[in-house]
């Protein structure tokens, strides 16, 4: 039986009783650029504490796409797994 990598590197290193290595960035692309190469399970963009910009995301996901790691892998799966804190209102200032 053929196995499938886990598409979340955290989860697949948490499964396998490993620690799962994960970074916090400022959603910015130069940030996603780094972070998609870089020897972490998983990044957080945290948008949670800074002005909700979705089209900066979408950017950040899009760049966080090796596209040469997905190539040479046996699956889909991005070598760092990418997780957004979201403000929970939409807003902040202590709501």
């Amino acid at each position: 039986m053929v196995t499938i990598p886990r598409l979340n590197g955290a989860i697949g290193a948490l499964e396998t009783a490993q620690v799962a290595f994960t970074a916090f960035s400022v959603p910015e692309i130069g940030s996603a650029l780094s972070m998609s190469t870089a020897p972490y399970d998983a990044v957080i963009f945290e948008m949670e504490h800074n002005p909700y910009d979705i089209t900066m995301l979408r950017h950040c996901l899009q760049y966080m796409l090796n596209r040469r790691q997905i190539l040479e892998s046996p699956g889909l799966a991005l070598a760092v797994t990418p997780f957004v804190r979201i403000p929970p209102n939409g807003g902040e200032q202590s709501q």
